[in-house]
């Protein structure tokens, strides 16, 4: 059984887990900041900020510029676990009616 959940510090070291290994599964011409949008060693240090900000997401508040309001929750297994995430943006912008759309995922492999 999985269940979704809204981003919540308790997961940190299972998020961050997961984060080492989608590093180790990328190829050489990708980084971390494309599936994450930070650094593994900013991810560790300001995780309560990250979690904050995925909320505010949520909740329309503090976006970055060409960022629309979104809802992420994350993937969470029977062992508390984290899995990966689902995003649903609210609305698109003009850049995301072209190229991201309504819906992101990323599922740990």
């Amino acid at each position: 059984m999985i269940k979704l959940v809204l981003p919540n510090i308790k997961y940190k070291k299972t998020y961050l887990n997961a984060v080492k290994e989608i590093i180790n599964k990328c190829s050489k011409n990708e980084s971390i900041e494309h599936y994450f949008r930070i650094s593994l060693k900013e991810l560790n240090k300001n995780f309560n900020t990250f979690v904050k900000s995925e909320i505010d997401k949520h909740k329309g508040k503090n976006l970055k510029q060409g960022y629309v309001p979104s809802t992420e929750v994350w993937i969470i297994d029977d062992n508390e676990k984290y899995c990966g995430r689902i995003s649903l943006r609210h609305r698109l912008n003009e850049a995301l009616s072209k190229h991201g759309g309504h819906i992101g995922y990323d599922v740990i492999p």
